[in-house]
């Protein structure tokens, strides 16, 4: 009866123990993917993007501004910087960007090349340019799976224009436009040999 008794005893220490030790284990792995989990912050926005990653700080974008044309002229234009910044000590970051048109008034009834978008700087080898002439609201990939290594930033310009033609551009005068560049989806951040 007695060893019965112990052996019980026995059972149900062996039990909490087991118990204890998968509690713990718990508490780790949650531990860890909070410890793991970094954020992408557009500074201009409000927006942010969850990542799980084996670094800690955030890879930071920052836009100055939204690109705007309102009511416009030809000959106006309007310029916007934005970086891609890994502070990171020891891993490289990969990053895409995309142009994204909010809202475009302008139509092609006098011809194409009235509204450009040119972008610059950052991993372009060469500027880019987008012809939103024809009212279009399609996103464009500026940069796709850039690597940032670690400590490094990506300083971008956007240009968007309503180029002078010396014609007539009445069709297109006090039209407007509005986009944005962001971050575009799937970052993923490695180590150093990455």
């Amino acid at each position: 009866m007695v060893k019965k008794k112990k052996k019980e005893e026995d059972r149900k220490k062996i039990f909490i123990i087991v118990i204890g030790i998968f509690s713990v284990l718990v508490a780790l792995i949650g531990a860890t993917f909070a410890y793991f989990t970094a954020t992408v912050n557009n500074v201009n926005g409000n927006e942010s993007i969850t990542i799980t990653t084996a670094v800690i700080k955030s890879l930071e974008y920052r836009a100055n501004k939204s690109l705007v044309l309102d009511h416009v002229q030809p000959g106006v234009s309007d310029t916007g910087t934005f970086i891609v910044k890994n502070p990171n000590e020891s891993a490289v970051a990969r990053y895409g960007l995309v142009f994204i048109p909010e809202s475009n008034t302008f139509v092609n009834t006098d011809g194409d090349g009235q509204l450009l978008i040119t972008i610059s700087g950052g991993a372009l080898t060469n500027p880019v340019t987008y012809d939103y002439t024809n009212g279009s609201t399609e996103q464009k990939q500026i940069v796709k799976d850039i690597r940032l290594n670690a400590g490094q930033t990506d300083t971008y310009t956007a240009k968007v224009e309503f180029v002078e033609l010396n014609k007539d551009q009445n069709s297109n005068t006090g039209k407007s436009f509005v986009a944005h560049i962001d971050l575009t989806d799937g970052l993923i951040i490695t180590d150093q040999a990455g």
